[in-house]
């Protein structure tokens, strides 16, 4: 989603880069504590916030880290092409008739069709009419993507707003330790 990205500037950057040229190592490894305590829970919030048809999204979530001269850079993002649709909804849009087929078997898994569950193993239970019921659903939620578009989930968005403070503040605690190190001398 480079194009879609949310970006939490760090403060001081520029005294951080010459730390880093004063001490890599230090710099290094301070970041890398905090990227490491910062991008899973930031990768947890957004796939928390992800709705699953199927979980495709959700389980291509993933975040890394780069730290070189002059460049922190920490990702949490996903490669799916359709993730900027889910993350900021749609303009009203065409649906072809495979996307009609596919909101069916959607609607199949998440809608209330009259479906009978099994005790057993708790799926549902093939009933009649229910494949009618389904490509019903489908039409309906294409003719509103036709005339509506689609809402985004917004996911990305909200996990940043949510955790903004609390990277910062991490960021800040792992600035005053590379200081101290500097000053004591580490390297």
């Amino acid at each position: 989603m480079a194009d879609d990205a949310y970006q939490i500037g760090f403060p001081n950057i520029a005294e951080l880069t010459a730390a880093f040229d004063r001490a890599p190592g230090v710099v290094d490894e301070e970041m890398g504590v905090l990227f490491a305590r910062i991008l899973p829970h930031l990768e947890a919030e957004v796939i928390d916030r992800t709705p699953a048809a199927e979980g495709s999204l959700r389980s291509s979530i993933v975040s890394r880290r780069e730290i070189s001269p002059g460049s922190i850079l920490g990702v949490v993002g996903t490669a799916l092409g359709y993730a900027p649709a889910v993350e900021h909804g749609t303009k009203p849009h065409p649906v072809s008739e495979e996307g009609i087929l596919r909101l069916a078997e959607w609607a199949k898994r998440k809608l209330p069709l009259g479906q009978a569950v099994s005790v057993k193993t708790g799926r549902p239970l093939k009933v009649k009419g229910l494949d009618e019921l389904a490509l019903s659903a489908a039409h309906a939620i294409a003719w509103k993507i036709r005339r509506h578009g689609t809402k985004g989930a917004g996911m990305f968005a909200a996990a940043f707003a949510a955790n903004r403070d609390r990277i910062l503040g991490e960021y800040e605690t792992a600035w005053r330790r590379i200081i101290q190190r500097i000053e004591a001398g580490a390297a």
